[in-house]
Parts: C-alpha cells; structure tokens; sequence
C-alpha cells in the first residue's frame, strides 16, 4: 500500500511529526513538499526511507506534472493545505484524499461571519486578503471545490472534531473522520514539581494568539506579593513594534527575585529544545479566539493552541484558561485559571510548593508515539 504525504505549504513541523509517526509502517511513502521543507528534514532517519518529490521551481507546475505520481498512492494525506487549491482542481484526481484542516471555522462554517477588527492595520489586512485571494485568484470558491471533490477530512484533536459534529453551521460534517494530532510526546516528561522556578511562554509574540498584557500584569502582580525567586523564558520570535516593546515591557519588570529570558531575533530549534529541558511549566495566556485571515477561531473548539500541543510534545505541565475545551485525557496535563487573581494564585502556588504539580509518566501514555503512531495508521488503513 502507498501512502503520500503532502505539505507544500510551511509547516515542517506538522510533516516532521507525521513522517516520524508512519516511520517503519507497511505504507510505501512518498512525500511531496517544498525544497525548504525538505532541507529541514533531510537529516533524520526517514528521510532515507522515503521517496520525495520536491517541488523544484514554480508549485503549481509541479504540481500539474505529479498527476501520474499522486494518483499512483492509495491514500493522498494532506497534511496541511492553505494554497494550490485551483492547482490541484484542475487534476481531477482519481485517488481518495484525507485533509487534515487546522482552522475549521475558516474552512467549513457555511455561514460566513466576518471578523472585523476596526482599526487601520486590520482594515488594511483584510482588504488586502480579499484582493489577493478573493479578487485576484477567486481562492474561495477553489477551496470550496477543493473540499467538496475531498473524500475525508480530519482535524488535529478530538476536541475539535466533536465540536464540529454537534454544530449546525459547518458542511461536510459526513467527511469526518477520527483525528490525525500533529504532535506526541517526545520527551520525558517533567515529574514531582516541588517547587516551580522556571516558567516558558511559547509561540510568536503578537498580539492576536496570547494575552501579554494579561501575563505582565500577572508577573507585575507577583513581584510585588513574593519572596520566591522565579524566570519566565519568552521563547518565541517578536512580530512588529508589538512584539520588541512587549519584551521590553518585560525586561523593565525584572529584579533581584525575578528574571526574564528573551530571544529578540526567535529561537533556532535546537536550542529552543534545550532550553525547555529547564522550564517547570507553561504559561499559555491564550484568548478564547483569534482572527485567522477574515474568520474568527475559537481556541479548543475550531482550532488547537500551539501551546497545548508543547506541553505534550516536551511532558510539561501547562496552565491554560479554564474556558479552553479539553478532553478527559488531556486534563491531568493542566491546571486552569478563571481570571488575573486566580492566575496568579495558582503561579504562587506552583512556587511555593502547595499546590499537587505531579505529572505522572501515565499521563502522556495516550499521546506517546506508539499510540499516535496506531491511531493513525488504524485511521489510514480504515479509509484505503
């Protein structure tokens, strides 16, 4: 049976995670992507056991000349697609595809709703989309062709794919299948927190995923009611004049109990691996929604946070909003808070020692790569 995996779009680390869970299946893989994707990836172990098509110049004539190839796989598995959708139209396909969306709201809600954002940067940005995507290359009704010619679609976490099934407002609900996550955990995780120290914010600083100002003034609050002696690492790459003044804004908080760790120009990946060796627990201020192009997603429900899916991939315990949906097997990686009083408690208590802050190795066993690995390759066994 053959297997192809598509990402020509820019998310390595979805590929490397899924190239890494099909290693060593019965599937002959073959994957299609770009040469950047393909460098990055290049040094692990699968690479040798893969065919891969890169996509050498122009993506859409690359595409046009994969027909024979594409078509020669049991099972297309798109692992993210935000682009090409007229490319791969006009292939009139005869092979069954799996799409795994990230942003179910943007891709099936059959009720559009813009989320409009009145100021001039936004106004801007969503002009500018619509001329680009709508106007110029009519990329809405391609993408709505492209899912309707779709023979399964999946989602990252079964939060998501049970949200969608209940609704009213989303087409293709009879597509869905089971969830393809795009992580596992991959390191051991961090057990019998006596005392946490050291806390990480990961992700892109901007202003559209995480509520900074809600943490500076977490940290702010704890600094002045404390004796504990803590760091927060913001390991993330600073987007715009929002990005470099938050860090600053943090960097001015700092004293002789509290530290800050910021990477003004991002973090390279090896590092950013190390230096979560250290880190007790993540701090995930996320807001309930965030404004993917023209739509609005709502974390938990339409669309995972990144920072959920660090505290499975690196074993760390998180402290996230408690209006963020999690299923009966993720719960015991988090803690939760209702509002700034309540964050800040569960921090101090994190720091002195008086709250439970044990992660047992058991917790992860549903998200191991044994496990994601089964799950997956069950799911694309079922649909070939």
């Amino acid at each position: 049976m053959k297997l192809g995996l598509i990402e020509l779009d820019h998310h390595v680390e979805c590929l490397n995670s899924l190239c890494q869970i099909v290693e060593d299946s019965d599937f002959e893989i073959t994957v299609f992507t770009t040469p950047k994707l393909y460098a990055e990836l290049a040094s692990y172990s699968y690479s040798k056991k893969y065919k891969w098509q890169i996509a050498e110049g122009d993506v859409t004539q690359f595409i046009h000349s994969q027909k024979a190839e594409l078509e020669a796989q049991s099972l297309l598995f798109f692992s993210t697609i935000e682009s090409n959708f007229n490319a791969f139209n006009k292939l009139n396909l005869n092979v069954k595809r799996l799409v795994r969306i990230h942003n179910a709201q943007t891709f099936l809600a059959q009720k559009f709703t813009w989320n409009a954002k009145l100021s001039a940067y936004w106004m801007f940005k969503d002009a500018s989309y619509v001329l680009r995507k709508r106007i110029l290359n009519n990329e809405f009704a391609a993408r709505k062709t492209f899912l309707a010619n779709t023979d399964f679609i999946c989602f990252t976490s079964n939060e998501i794919t049970n949200y969608v099934r209940k609704q009213q407002n989303f087409a293709h609900v009879s597509k869905i299948v089971n969830a393809i996550p795009i992580t596992f955990n991959e390191h051991r995780p961090t057990a019998n927190i006596k005392k946490a120290k050291t806390f990480a914010v990961i992700g892109t600083i901007d202003r559209k995923r995480k509520d900074y100002h809600f943490l500076w003034q977490a940290i702010n609050q704890l600094i002045k009611t404390t004796d504990e002696t803590f760091e927060l690492k913001i390991l993330g790459k600073p987007k715009g004049g929002f990005g470099k003044s938050t860090i600053e804004k943090f960097k001015k908080l700092q004293t002789e109990n509290f530290s800050v760790k910021v990477w003004p120009n991002g973090v390279p990946q090896k590092e950013f691996d190390a230096e979560m060796q250290s880190v007790d627990v993540i701090l995930a201020p996320i807001f309930k929604s965030t404004k993917y192009f023209l739509w609005e997603e709502i974390y938990g429900s339409t669309k995972i946070s990144g920072s959920i899916n660090d505290c499975i991939k690196y074993g760390k315990l998180g402290l996230i909003p408690d209006f963020y949906a999690l299923e009966d097997d993720k719960k015991p990686l988090f803690l939760t808070y209702k509002n700034l009083d309540d964050f800040c408690d569960v921090v101090q208590k994190l720091m002195n020692g008086s709250t439970n802050a044990t992660l047992h190795q058991d917790a992860f066993k549903p998200f191991s790569q044994k496990a994601i690995k089964e799950q997956a390759i069950q799911e694309f066994l079922k649909l070939i």
